[in-house]
């Protein structure tokens, strides 16, 4: 019984979102150097960063699991494997268990200097780590990069 309060205070401390510094390559409104809002199961909030030739962007990224959602997983995750399940296990298990990896994202920004507004609509695929995404947009029409996030 005190494991399981452990875990439900681990899951409480991952669901929390952080902040962590991205870098990417791509064109359009894909920062280049930035910082992605991310809970501790890896699914991204938003982003925010430099754009190509001196723009600024900021991105909602919408359609990941909610908080319910992963914590279904887990009791999902509990009953299968037991009260044993280490913290730092979590995040793959309720990846896997969620089957959940593309999200659709807006970005509204700057880019080239000369483009004043700049916005996105696309789909973004995420793993632990990097994410890549696709969209189209105004007045840049396709849009494309990816993103490296570190701790």
């Amino acid at each position: 019984m005190c494991g399981a309060i452990t875990l439900d205070n681990q899951v409480n401390k991952m669901l929390v979102n952080e902040t962590h510094f991205t870098f990417g390559l791509g064109c359009a409104g894909n920062p280049f150097l930035g910082a992605v809002t991310k809970n501790g199961f890896g699914y991204p909030k938003n982003e925010f960063g430099f754009t190509n030739w001196a723009g600024f962007g900021y991105t909602w990224i919408f359609g990941i699991p909610s908080d319910e959602e992963i914590r279904n997983a887990i009791k999902t995750i509990k009953t299968e494997y037991g009260e044993d399940i280490k913290a730092y296990e979590l995040p793959k298990l309720v990846r896997q268990e969620i089957r959940k990896g593309v999200a659709n994202y807006f970005t509204a920004g700057t880019v080239y200097l000369i483009l004043p507004l700049n916005f996105e609509y696309g789909w973004m695929w995420y793993s632990d780590n990097v994410r890549f995404r696709c969209g189209l947009g105004l007045p840049i029409l396709i849009a494309f990069g990816i993103n490296c996030d570190f701790q």
